[in-house]
């Protein structure tokens, strides 16, 4: 007799984390940003995820600290734990300013 969880028993059709998530975080939307030296980045996300990933996409593009970007939308600080989908405005196409803390 074993004890413990049997997996031969698990169902085929179980989503991941990961296909979960993906699901549900909606539609594409790619984003253009202006980065304060005139340089542009353009990066694509799902609609639902918040907006820490753009700035941890930024971070991992220039090598810069995560903690050290602002993003502006229509002239206004964007919070990084609104949705895509929260912003007023933004869309897929639409272009986001990245202030760098120096």
């Amino acid at each position: 007799m074993s004890k413990g969880f049997d997996l031969s028993n698990l169902n085929q059709n179980i989503q991941s984390f990961r296909q979960e998530n993906e699901s549900l975080a909606g539609d594409n939307i790619t984003l253009n940003f202006e980065l304060p030296d005139g340089g542009k980045l353009s990066g694509t996300f799902k609609a639902g995820q918040d907006v820490e990933w753009a700035k941890d996409f930024i971070s991992k593009q220039i090598n810069c600290n995560i903690n050290d970007i602002t993003l502006f939308f229509n002239g206004k600080s964007v919070p990084e734990i609104l949705s895509f989908v929260d912003v007023a405005g933004l869309e897929n196409g639409s272009t986001v300013q990245v202030q760098i803390k120096q």
